[in-house]
């Protein structure tokens, strides 16, 4: 504890704790704690009776003066930040299979089944079955994330560097595995079935519509949380999976060029 120190005290205090690798937060309401305030990682000044010069010296202020709102903003911040990476790690890794599915599909195709291939419509899925999935497998799951719960311990954590990435090392390991891994084991589901273009094509539609559904989970099992503690995103799930059912057994169908698949084909 320090007591009646002075601006400059203020500084050199704040100073040390930052060559010891610390992230400082300073709060403040007065002209003697603007310098501290401007040169701390965070400043933060009270709103109700801080001074004008705390205030545009900080980086954030308290509208409440009530120190239990900035633990509170920092939970929040954390629990932002992950869904941010859910996001951003869901649709990067399933991208990355549509990317495979049409890429390799197309090369071995072309290669294997030439007189398939040919034409300009050959294509193991058509752009209209790809934006489907994107907005019925990708969008409902991805906004009911914003519900997802606080992780247990998320205030124990260390603070994060300030140009930390949203796109770490795990994410990236995901992406680069996922695609090819989702692509070795539907793409061949497409060429045993060519001989019946429409079916093999309905086949890996629905195996990209679900496959995108299911990466939601196992990217939320990283986090600690069970598919039942996000109500919104069992509906958004339901809601997904009832669409792409309804694209292949409901006259919809003609539009995506799709044909209904059995017990067994599923």
């Amino acid at each position: 504890i320090f007591a009646r120190v002075s601006p400059h005290h203020k500084v050199m205090i704040l100073q040390a704790l930052q060559s010891h690798g610390y992230n400082v937060a300073m709060t403040g309401d007065g002209v003697n704690d603007a310098p501290a305030l401007k040169d701390s990682d965070v400043g933060i000044a009270m709103g109700e009776r801080g001074t004008d010069v705390a205030k545009k010296s900080s980086d954030m202020i308290l509208q409440d003066d009530n120190f239990v709102t900035i633990r509170d903003a920092i939970s929040e911040g954390r629990a932002i930040f992950d869904n941010i990476r859910k996001v951003t790690n869901q649709l990067l890794s399933t991208n990355s299979g549509e990317v495979m599915f049409v890429f390799l599909g197309t090369l071995i195709g072309g290669f294997f089944f030439p007189e398939m291939f040919s034409g300009a419509d050959a294509v193991v899925l058509t752009a209209v079955m790809i934006l489907w999935v994107n907005f019925a497998s990708d969008g409902p799951p991805a906004i009911a994330l914003v519900e997802d719960p606080k992780v247990d311990g998320i205030m124990e954590r260390p603070p994060r560097e300030p140009d930390e990435s949203i796109i770490d090392r795990k994410i990236l390991s995901m992406i680069a595995f996922t695609g090819p891994v989702a692509a070795a084991i539907m793409l061949p589901l497409f060429f045993m079935n060519i001989e019946n273009f429409a079916l093999a094509q309905t086949m890996l539609f629905m195996g990209l519509a679900f496959f995108e559904i299911t990466i939601f989970q196992v990217i939320r099992r990283d986090y600690g949380l069970k598919i039942w503690d996000n109500k919104y995103l069992i509906a958004a799930i339901l809601f997904a999976s009832l669409s792409h059912l309804a694209v292949i057994y409901t006259p919809v169908s003609g539009l995506f060029g799709t044909v209904p698949l059995s017990l067994q084909q599923w």
